[in-house]
């Protein structure tokens, strides 16, 4: 009779453990799924200061997303299959505008469909967010709403809501204002040099692309530029090299196609507004212009340069 209770006890022991050993595993297989479902890590509102001094009229601010490794999330125009990045004030204390400064993207191809490729970032974006403020010598506040897409081999949208409180105090540096410098470091200037030009041309040969003409005395190999318009072309497809002549840089961009209705990508005409974003390995860029009718000659556009 003791040996048949030893060997129930025992049984009945070993179905225990299994039981809690399945549960254990499920539990920590449920909390690791949960923690990022959709390849988002982390998502919070940072701030360069403390605190606000008396005499401050702004405020430097950023949103820090960080994903799972290898995912991406996009900049402000992502091409046609991204989700670019929106925000709304759902609260705020003396905030008068939010300024976004976008740091530099960076364009993924997509080798078999160009058209697919999307503009934006790997594995983290900090955005700087410059507040203005309403008065000085207040605190400030600021709720917001985040909407953004992550993509693997899939893009899902996020949405979530994030806050930061600013009181009058000592403005000593956070832990993050290096984090918010080195991105900050990376958003394109508008003061060009005198010896930088760059120019959008009508392609008279397609009116789905544009000719980029540019002046760049640097030898750097990696240049990008990233064009915007005022009825979202998407330009994700890689700018095409034409032609180099010393300084004189010559691209094509083209517009893309869109595969689901087949339809060819429409440039935007001569005469319209464009912005385009330069990045090189040591330069960003941007330069608002209106899309020229003719090719400039490279002798007066860039006079260092030969034709």
């Amino acid at each position: 009779m003791t040996g048949t209770n030893n060997f129930k006890g025992t049984y009945f022991l070993g179905i225990f453990r299994l039981v809690v050993a399945l549960w254990v595993t499920f539990y920590f297989i449920s909390q690791s799924t949960a923690v990022e479902p959709s390849g988002l890590h982390k998502i919070r509102l940072i701030s360069e200061k403390e605190a606000l001094s008396p005499f401050d009229d702004s405020a430097l601010v950023a949103i820090d997303i960080q994903l799972a490794p290898h995912w991406k999330t996009y900049w402000r125009s992502p091409g046609q299959y991204g989700i670019p990045l929106k925000l709304a004030v759902v609260e705020s204390l003396n905030v008068a505008k939010i300024k976004t400064l976008w740091p530099a993207p960076t364009r993924y191809v997509d080798s078999t469909f160009p058209s697919l490729s999307t503009i934006g970032y790997k594995d983290r974006l900090v955005l700087p967010l410059q507040l203005l403020l309403n008065e000085k010598n207040e605190g400030a506040m600021v709720v917001l709403d985040v909407s953004f897409g992550v993509c693997f081999d899939m893009c899902i949208p996020v949405k979530e809501r994030i806050a930061i409180t600013l009181p009058i105090g000592e403005p000593e540096s956070t832990d993050d204002s290096n984090l918010i410098a080195e991105w900050l470091s990376r958003v394109a200037s508008k003061e060009v040099p005198e010896r930088f030009r760059i120019a959008a041309v009508s392609d008279p040969e397609s009116t789905g692309n544009l000719l980029i003409a540019i002046c760049y005395s640097d030898s750097d190999v990696q240049i990008d530029v990233f064009l915007e318009d005022l009825q979202k072309t998407s330009f994700a497809t890689p700018l095409n090299f034409v032609s180099q002549s010393q300084n004189f840089r010559l691209y094509r961009a083209t517009a893309d196609a869109n595969l689901t209705s087949k339809s060819a990508g429409i440039a935007p005409i001569a005469g319209t507004p464009i912005t385009m974003t330069f990045v090189s390995e040591d330069h960003i860029y941007e330069h608002n212009d209106f899309v020229n009718h003719f090719l400039p000659n490279s002798k007066d556009f860039c006079p260092d340069s030969t034709q």
